[in-house]
């Protein structure tokens, strides 16, 4: 039954991941057009047509002296190159960050672009970065929720007396209380702290033991 389950799971990250490439590459075929549109090109066509289009966009003249030798042009317009390295932003965001928030970030640049033809496709935006990614990086331990090391290197006692709870059905964005990347979410909004089972994030418990704490030092 856990092989099945494994199997199950696999073949479901294969399918989630194939969609992501394939609205990815819906996505990079918008900034395409859209960039068109901006340049007042034609919109239309497939992915390869509109990347042509850039690449036999006639260059201005940046030297007009015919005895100084003009400077080689790069096979590909720098447009289309931006628009490569914007989606390598995105898979990446896809990569590093849990829920939709590489859409969200998406979503955000490109309205941010159509206000602005000299906005740069192939740097991140510093701001959308981190409005849209912090405190959202996934985690690499499901263990212990951290990101530095995996979870066969855990250090579990192999015999341990005292059963826990199985937290990987609660949303650690929630128990942080941040704002959840996902609507809806596929975890459970439950406090994941040992022993308690709340509709409430795990956080509070921190904020409370902090309250205490300071209450006993005032005394």
């Amino acid at each position: 039954m856990p092989r099945m389950k494994q199997t199950t799971s696999a073949a479901t990250r294969r399918t989630s991941s194939t969609q992501s490439v394939t609205h990815l590459d819906q996505l990079t075929t918008e900034v395409l057009r859209l960039r068109c549109d901006q340049q007042k090109l034609p919109a239309t066509g497939s992915r390869a047509t509109l990347l042509a289009r850039f690449r036999d966009e006639p260059r201005p003249e940046e030297n007009m002296n015919p005895s100084v030798d003009p400077e080689p042009s790069s096979p590909i317009s720098d447009t289309a190159s931006e628009l490569f390295a914007y989606q390598q932003t995105i898979r990446d965001a896809q990569r590093k960050f849990s829920g939709m928030a590489w859409y969200a970030y998406d979503i955000a640049f490109r309205k941010k672009a159509a206000n602005s033809a000299s906005l740069s496709w192939a740097q991140r935006d510093p701001q959308l970065y981190l409005e849209k990614f912090t405190e959202l990086a996934k985690t690499a331990c499901h263990a212990c929720g951290s990101a530095d090391h995996f979870a066969n290197a855990f250090p579990v006692a192999p015999n341990r007396s005292t059963p826990t709870r199985p937290s990987d059905d609660l949303c650690r964005i929630y128990n942080k209380k941040f704002p959840c990347a996902s609507s809806p979410c596929p975890f459970k909004h439950r406090c994941n702290r040992p022993g308690f089972v709340g509709h409430h994030p795990g956080a509070e418990h921190d904020e409370r033991a902090g309250e205490s704490s300071n209450s006993r030092r005032e005394r």
